[in-house]
């Protein structure tokens, strides 16, 4: 696992199945992308992480601080274009 600096934590998992243009294959690797905060109908909430591993949940319990989660928000709000 790694995150960045605005708290985007991402997650290298072995031998995932997705399905690419209907045909469902198996992957060595592929990244998954977890971030601190979603914004649902204009609000801000913590992302929920109840469904991961243990290890992921500590992980981003433990590098989810009150400032990444703003500074995220921050950055998000300022990239967002709204139609």
């Amino acid at each position: 696992m790694k995150i960045d600096r605005y708290g985007s934590v991402m997650i290298l998992e072995h031998n995932v199945t997705r399905v690419v243009e209907g045909v469902e294959v198996t992957l060595p690797k592929a990244w998954r992308e977890l971030v601190p905060c979603v914004k649902i109908d204009g609000v801000w909430q913590d992302t929920d992480i109840s469904s991961e591993t243990q290890e992921v949940q500590d992980f981003c319990t433990a590098q989810w601080s009150d400032a990444i989660k703003q500074e995220y928000k921050d950055h998000t709000d300022a990239c967002l274009v709204v139609e």
